[in-house]
């Protein structure tokens, strides 16, 4: 339970500054690439143009458990934040781009700063409704845990009762 316990605690910090981090990058990054609107900010491969990745590397500091790139395809400018948080294990030692080691918990989240256009940047705004979640709690997420773990068994109970028969009928 222990580890368990500890895992969770990563997990939980993980989400939250990753959260923490998407706030304040989708604000600052939105800011920062305003002066691009109008201008090519993709090459053709996908990757930032070196005007778009000037700026990209000066906004986008992060500290050494958390990563930020460029979230490839689709019609809007995104990018992903991922965060690890350790526990136990030498968990000050800095994470490679994809890995989380034993003894540590990783999160990821995502945030657009703008709609692109044939590889343009046609719009900045931010849209995202509301900022991610930062007060995620060890005991918040026990709680959701046992709801599932109880959820479940009531649906296993529910199949078993109305067996032999199907769900719906044809």
């Amino acid at each position: 339970m222990k580890r368990e316990n500890n895992a969770t605690a990563a997990h939980v910090a993980a989400y939250n500054l990753a959260g923490a981090l998407a706030n304040q990058l989708q604000t600052s990054l939105t800011h920062a690439f305003r002066p691009l609107v109008g201008k090519k900010v993709l090459k053709v491969d996908g990757d930032l143009t070196e005007q778009a990745n000037k700026i990209f590397k000066a906004v986008a500091i992060v500290p050494e458990n958390a990563y930020v790139h460029l979230s490839r395809g689709g019609s809007y400018l995104c990018f992903i934040v991922r965060v690890t948080c350790g526990w136990g294990l030498d968990s000050s030692v800095p994470v490679e781009r994809w890995q989380a080691r034993e003894g540590q918990k990783y999160a990821e989240t995502g945030f657009g700063v703008g709609t692109i256009k044939e590889n343009i940047l046609v719009e900045c705004e931010q849209k995202q409704e509301r900022p991610h979640r930062t007060d995620y709690t060890e005991a918040e997420v026990r709680a959701a845990r046992e709801r599932v773990h109880a959820a479940t068994e009531a649906k296993r109970e529910a199949e078993h009762d109305l067996c032999p028969f199907d769900l719906y009928e044809n």
